[in-house]
């Protein structure tokens, strides 16, 4: 599945389908800065509930298509844009000179030479012996490797992995113990580590003073290769447990995982780093709780570090892609534990990598949504000409976190919006309107009303950009979800516009579409309609009696007086309390006799 593909973000479909009636277009002349940036927010969180397009959980399971590797590892392809990941085959020996980080690749062939699978179920009716294979009190390290390799190979399965099986099994404390060194210390010697002389030392004292009985309970040598291979599969399992349901990843973190893995993150070892980095990312994936439980670990300092210092690409891959799980999901985590990642994202988005700058885009989507002290600090780091340059990307999923980051910045003060003018984003949004995929479309209509909630000079801003004709053209041509961000755009113009302003969209044609849009069954969309020709009819009532008969009468020719009049019944009661005062106030109808009189009068028997 795509990592990036329109799936249900868990934390914010929930969000209260009432909340969302309370964005509503208010007159900006009446309420303070606080609150229309509260009407925005709440906008936010409607557009936030329908898009659900930014992965729920955001995990990635690690699947396998052989498992012959020859004389080395195969070459993970880390391709982020899919929540599965696949090694390939490589059946040609490697002439390669790796580095010493990288040799273990080379050791232990005969581990994963090409062999025939047991089926399913028979692996699974081995797992007893392959747990009491995993005592590191009685086995020795190959037969350790042999069995956790296995348990990792089960776990691999791309369709319906046994995790429950393996959970049950009580093997998954043993991986989570093979990840502390120190641990491992206990019961070998490791060549290579800090303890590796001082172990050396006391083996020679004991054999000098007990002579060969003393080699019984000699610990046995391995080296720090070895053990990097070992903690790999442990991790591994690891990750694959923590991409399944949110009770298996809470299973992991409950056998005190998390601070086992994140020193991983700094090994010699690529492999050990990009597997420590992809288990994070899986457990701050899952939710917010345990995205917040990861931070407090204090992850985002060591990940920046990672991603300045590392060379392999598809550890920098990983390496953002947890990162941006870490400030993803509402409610959104304290600003504290994530605002020093910003500088280095500011980076991340030139970057030619379309992994890397899809998720780095992702991150600042999340540091963006919130206050305005975020979007501000987002805004200092430079980043504003560099997003709306990626508007033009021909991938759509570098555009979509663009345009997200782009619209919540729309959403902060009148000075931030105006960051967005003064480098010519009105230039750039046209591009987007007839874009294949409708959450851009969508978008693209969401950033521009929240444009056009801002003062006047930002309104006259978007009118001399030739923007409505089109904006009106999708609010009576596009799909509905479309249409309703469309009606947001016209409704917002309407309330905070002047008579000129008001009076150029109704040249553009806004009322038919906006009176059809109000005959819909949303009922939220139903009031933004009502709330839009409210404020038409009142700024219109502005320029005298005649000016304001003329937009009656177009109006009444869109149909809007028969749709007014229905909705005076509608089961929504804010609906027809609105519809009931703009009769009342703008509208003449006749009685059941011919003769003219008010909304809700009643006629004499």
């Amino acid at each position: 599945m795509d990592k990036n593909e329109e799936i249900n973000l868990s934390s914010t479909t929930t969000t209260d389908e009432t909340t969302t009636t309370a964005t509503t277009t208010t007159s900006k002349t009446t309420i303070s800065i606080n609150e229309k940036l509260q009407i925005r927010r709440e906008k936010v969180k409607q557009r936030d509930a329908m898009l659900s397009t930014i992965r729920c959980k955001a995990c990635k399971l690690k699947t396998t298509t052989s498992f012959h590797f020859d004389n080395q590892f195969n070459e993970m392809n880390n391709n982020n844009s899919y929540k599965q990941l696949s090694t390939t085959t490589n059946n040609s020996a490697s002439t390669t000179i790796l580095k010493p980080s990288q040799q273990y690749s080379t050791v232990f062939t005969p581990y994963y030479e090409r062999r025939k699978r047991l089926p399913k179920s028979q692996q699974l009716q081995d797992l007893p012996k392959l747990v009491e294979d995993l005592y590191l009190e009685y086995n020795d390290y190959n037969t350790i490797l042999e069995a956790t390799t296995r348990f990792r190979r089960l776990l691999s399965i791309e369709r319906n992995p046994p995790i429950d099986e393996v959970i049950q099994s009580g093997a998954v404390p043993f991986f989570v113990q093979y990840l502390d060194l120190k641990e491992l210390e206990k019961y070998f010697i490791i060549e290579g580590s800090s303890s590796f002389n001082v172990e050396m030392n006391s083996n020679s004292l004991d054999s000098s003073s007990n002579g060969s009985d003393s080699r019984r309970g000699k610990k046995p040598t391995v080296t720090l290769t070895q053990i990097y291979i070992l903690q790999f599969e442990a991790c591994w399992a690891l990750t694959n447990i923590a991409s399944g349901t949110s009770d298996h990843t809470r299973y992991v973190v409950s056998l005190d995982a998390i601070p086992k893995i994140i020193p991983l993150m700094k090994s010699e070892s690529e492999d050990l780093r990009q597997q420590s980095v992809w288990a994070i990312g899986n457990i701050a994936g899952d939710s917010s709780t345990l995205r917040d439980l990861v931070l407090s670990f204090n992850v985002v300092p060591v990940l920046i570090e990672i991603l300045k210092k590392e060379t392999s690409l598809r550890v920098k891959r990983d390496t953002t892609w947890t990162l941006s799980n870490c400030f993803r999901g509402k409610p959104i985590p304290e600003w504290h534990l994530v605002k020093e990642a910003i500088p280095l994202l500011s980076t991340l988005i030139y970057e030619s990598d379309e992994d890397i700058l899809t998720d780095a885009c992702w991150a600042l989507s999340y540091l963006s949504d919130g206050p305005s002290e975020r979007i501000q600090a987002v805004v200092e780091a430079g980043v504003v000409r560099r997003l709306i340059e990626l508007l033009c990307h021909h991938q759509s999923a570098i555009q979509t976190p663009a345009l997200r980051t782009v619209g919540n910045i729309a959403t902060g003060d009148d000075l931030q919006t105006q960051t967005l003018l003064n480098v010519n984003l009105l230039s750039v949004l046209p591009v987007l309107f007839n874009h294949p995929k409708k959450t851009i479309r969508k978008e693209v209509m969401w950033c521009i009303s929240n444009i056009v909630a801002g003062n006047q000079a930002q309104i006259q801003a978007v009118i001399d950009a030739n923007i409505f004709p089109s904006v009106i053209n999708i609010l009576s041509t596009d799909v509905f979800d479309v249409k309703k961000e469309a009606a947001w755009v016209v409704a917002n113009t309407l309330e905070g516009g002047n008579l000129t302003q008001t009076k150029y969209l109704v040249q553009c044609g806004a009322i038919n579409p906006l009176c059809k849009i109000m005959d819909c069954k949303d009922a939220k969309i139903v009031n933004v309609a009502l709330d839009g020709i409210d404020s038409l009819l009142r700024s219109y009532e502005k320029g005298g009696d005649e000016e304001l008969q003329t937009v009656v009468s177009l109006i009444e020719e869109a149909q809007g007086l028969d749709y007014l009049e229905k909705l005076q019944y509608h089961n929504n009661r804010e609906v027809a309390e609105k519809a009931t005062t703009i009769l009342e106030n703008y509208f003449e109808l006749e009685d059941e006799n011919g003769e003219e009189g008010e909304v809700g009068e009643e006629t004499n028997a």
